[in-house]
């Protein structure tokens, strides 16, 4: 049988130990964050900054879930909803739905099936959590 709150603490500390020094980069210079990644965020920062401020709040969210993983598995069903949503936004892009030219940078790429994955790996273990919950 999987344990599924190890696996859970596990996630909890791999996200949200990268998703505070990643998201401590991006708030610090965050033009320089995202040019690293291959991407250019253009001269006014405030929407770069303002994700960064959102990662950070989800870095501690699960490094809150490593104490209490099933209080805080909400961050999970959030991180694979959003993930998702960007998933098939980004596919949208990718295909010229959305009003842009179709394809997209080596780095969107990249992200795009990093969040797929990551969305996957999140609704996974809430699912797990949910299950231990019922049962």
């Amino acid at each position: 049988m999987i344990n599924m709150l190890a696996i859970a603490r596990v996630i909890y500390a791999l996200f949200g130990l990268s998703a505070l020094v990643v998201s401590g980069w991006a708030m610090v210079s965050p033009a320089g964050f995202w040019s690293y990644m291959g991407l250019s965020v253009g001269s006014d920062l405030v929407v770069a900054t303002y994700y960064a401020g959102v990662f950070f709040a989800v870095g501690i969210m699960c490094l809150l879930g490593l104490g209490h993983p099933h209080r805080y598995s909400g961050i999970l069903l959030f991180m694979g909803i959003y993930k998702s949503a960007s998933f098939v936004a980004l596919m949208a892009r990718a295909a010229g739905l959305l009003g842009a030219p179709a394809g997209l940078p080596e780095a969107g790429w990249t992200l795009t099936f990093q969040y797929l994955a990551m969305a996957v790996i999140c609704l996974w273990v809430y699912r797990g959590l949910a299950s231990a919950d019922n049962g």
